[in-house]
C-alpha cells in the first residue's frame, strides 16, 4: 500500500466488530466535548472501487466538516477489521490511527447478524443452514460488489484472531484498544474512563446516560418493516457447534487482546 502525503483529519476509528455494541459505544463517545464522531457509518476504507493507489480523501473528510478544530475526529464502521485490505488502507491514510475494537461472543454475534439479515429480507434460510452449508455463499460472484460476503459472513466475521493479527502487523499495540460488549454493558463508566486514557483526553465530566447495548429491534426494523419478522432462537445444537468451531480462535483472541473470554467457551 502506497503511503501518501496527506495531513489526516480522522484520528480514531471504531473499527469492529459488527453486532458488538458499537452503535452504543459511538453514541457514548460522541457525548464527550473533546470528540467528534460521524453520526453514520462512513464505509470508506471498505470501498474496493476506489483507486487506492491515488485515493481522494476529500469526500471522506467532508463528512466531518462540522468538527471543531480542537476536537479529535473519529467514526464507526465495524466492518473495517474484517474487510480485506481495509486496515492497509487505513494505515496508508493515517499510520497514527487509533483503533477501537469491541468484540462479542462469536456464536452470539453470528446469530444476531443472521437475525438482522432475516428481518431485512436478505436472508431466507435457517440459522442452522446459514452457519454450515450457507457459509459458501460469501464466495458467490456478484459483479465485484461482494454483497454476499457482507450479508452472509455470519461465521467468518467471528474468527477474530486472524483479523487482530493483521491489525497488529500494521499498527503498534498501543494504538489498539480492545473491549467486549459485555464489558461495556457491565461497567460503562470504567470502560469509558479507559477509552479516554487511550485517546489521551480528559475523563468525562458528565457521563452519558446508560442505554441498552442491544435494543430489541433495530431502527431499520422499526422504520422499514413495521412489525419485525419473528425468528427462532438458536438451537442448543447450533450453539454447541459454533462454540466448538470457535474454541481455538477464542483462546488465541484472549491471548492477543488480554481480555478474559472464558465465558465464551461455556457450552
Amino acid at each position: 500500500m502506497i503511503q501518501h502525503e496527506h495531513e489526516p483529519r480522522i484520528s480514531f476509528l471504531i473499527a469492529g466488530v459488527q453486532k458488538a455494541g458499537t452503535t452504543a459505544l459511538s453514541r457514548f463517545l460522541a457525548a464527550h466535548p473533546a470528540l467528534y464522531l460521524a453520526k453514520h457509518e462512513s464505509h470508506f476504507f471498505d470501498k474496493d472501487a476506489v483507486d487506492w493507489d491515488r485515493p481522494d480523501y476529500a469526500p471522506y473528510e467532508k463528512r466531518f466538516r462540522a468538527a471543531k478544530p480542537d476536537q479529535l475526529v473519529g467514526e464507526k464502521t465495524p466492518i473495517y477489521l474484517f474487510w480485506d485490505h481495509a486496515l492497509d488502507r487505513i494505515q496508508a491514510y493515517n499510520p497514527a490511527m487509533r483503533l477501537i475494537v469491541s468484540l462479542r461472543n462469536p456464536a452470539d454475534r453470528a446469530y444476531s447478524h443472521w437475525k438482522m439479515e432475516t428481518r431485512r429480507g436478505h436472508e431466507t434460510r435457517s440459522f442452522s443452514y446459514a452457519v454450515r452449508d450457507g457459509r459458501a455463499r460469501i464466495n458467490e460472484h456478484d459483479g465485484g460488489r461482494h454483497t454476499s460476503k457482507r450479508r452472509f459472513s455470519y461465521v467468518e466475521r467471528g474468527f477474530y484472531a486472524g483479523q487482530i493479527k493483521r491489525a497488529l502487523a500494521l499498527f503498534p499495540r498501543e494504538q489498539l484498544f480492545f473491549l467486549t460488549n459485555d464489558g461495556l454493558a457491565g461497567d460503562q463508566k470504567g470502560c469509558l474512563d479507559r477509552l479516554c486514557r487511550f485517546l489521551q483526553i480528559d475523563a468525562f465530566e458528565k457521563y452519558p446516560p446508560s442505554e441498552r447495548i442491544f435494543p430489541p429491534h433495530t431502527k431499520f426494523d422499526q422504520m422499514n418493516l413495521g412489525a419485525p419478522v419473528k425468528v427462532a432462537p438458536p438451537s442448543a445444537e447450533d450453539s454447541a457447534y459454533l462454540t466448538d468451531l470457535y474454541r481455538d480462535d477464542i483462546l488465541e483472541t484472549a491471548s492477543l487482546t488480554g481480555l478474559d473470554l472464558r465465558d465464551w467457551l461455556a457450552d
